[in-house]
């Protein structure tokens, strides 16, 4: 796919999501109904073979539609091998309430909590800003 395959709109609210803007505050920013908005992002998943926002981020990271971001001057911390199976399962698409079943000891519950320690220790907004930050550190092992 290539990045001219994504209209302009789809384009901007997939740059606005990786910043950590949800489908309301997108809807504010760009003058759109909600639901422009949502059928806008059922395209972009759509295109890219995805079903919801964490899969779409990390198929447009893999296929260059959107640059990986540059950390240079933020050191991250280093993650577990527990923690980069979780990200990278909520990357895949894969719904908290099955990882239970691929991550050892783990709860939705747990699985939650750990969700939430991740985007306060990355100073993120929500789960699409943490795959995006992490993308590297989490595809690179």
């Amino acid at each position: 796919m290539k990045r001219d395959e994504l209209s302009q709109k789809q384009y901007q609210i997939l740059e606005l999501t990786v910043a950590g803007y949800g489908e309301e505050k997108i809807a504010e920013i760009m003058g759109l109904k909600l639901k422009r908005v949502e059928d806008l992002a059922r395209g972009i998943h759509r295109k890219l073979g995805t079903t919801n926002f964490p899969a779409s981020i990390t198929k447009a990271l893999e296929r260059g539609l959107i640059a990986s971001p540059e950390i240079k001057n933020f050191p991250l911390p280093d993650l577990s091998e527990w923690e980069k199976n979780l990200i990278d399962l909520v990357a895949q698409g894969v719904l908290y309430k099955q990882m239970s079943d691929k991550l050892e000891n783990s709860s939705t519950t747990s699985i939650c909590k750990k969700m939430n320690i991740l985007k306060e220790r990355y100073r993120v907004k929500n789960v699409c800003e943490l795959i995006y930050v992490t993308h590297d550190l989490v595809r690179c092992t």
